[in-house]
């Protein structure tokens, strides 16, 4: 009982005792025992109702300042270092599907095995950070593909043309990108390239 009136109120030697202890110590060694304790002393008549709110006033107290001080956990690394996103788990998309990133040259590696084109297109939007945006209707038919160290854009690109789609930045370098249907008489891309 004089343990738990010393402790009534007395905010300074929780403290101390949170920062000798540790915050598992404290409660496991101080505040548990003290908390069992005062429920005794309560049912036998030994303990005010006013003296146990004091008490679990300055436990909630001590308690909230140790959780407020502790520090955030870092956050899940989401770029590969390089400032490219990593690609998520293949289990995050679907059955059939393999991605793996190259570090070194921004590059993925993509095995799909009969794999919705809907889902497809998520898991390139999660590997590439993009914005994709697409209606569902224009996202039918399955995917079979494996690509070895490639760019997602020009893979992405590859895999909705042969479902006579294309994928459109709407504006250069914005990141935002929509998947249309491809008119049947639009040629292939040119690719130009300027050498100095």
């Amino acid at each position: 009982l004089h343990r738990v009136h010393a402790h009534i109120g007395n905010g300074r030697q929780f403290e101390r005792q949170l920062s000798r202890f540790g915050v598992a110590r404290f409660v496991t060694e101080v505040v548990a025992p003290l908390n069992a304790a005062v429920g005794d002393a309560w049912l036998r008549g030994q303990l005010e109702i006013h003296e146990e709110h004091v008490y679990t006033e300055t436990v909630q107290v001590v308690l909230r300042q140790a959780i407020a001080a502790v520090p955030e956990p870092p956050a899940a690394e989401t770029t590969n270092g390089n400032g490219t996103p990593k690609a998520p788990t293949p289990e995050a998309f679907t059955v059939g599907a393999e991605i793996t990133t190259n570090q070194r040259s921004d590059t993925i590696s993509v095995a799909l095995d009969n794999v919705s084109l809907e889902n497809v297109v998520k898991m390139f939007a999660k590997i590439s950070g993009a914005n994709i945006i697409a209606t569902t209707t224009n996202l039918q038919g399955n995917v079979t593909v494996n690509l070895t160290d490639v760019e997602w854009r020009p893979a992405l690109e590859s895999i909705l043309a042969i479902h006579e789609m294309a994928l459109i930045e709407r504006a250069p370098g914005s990141e935002v990108y929509s998947i249309v249907p491809r008119p049947a008489d639009t040629p292939e891309p040119l690719v130009v390239e300027v050498m100095r």
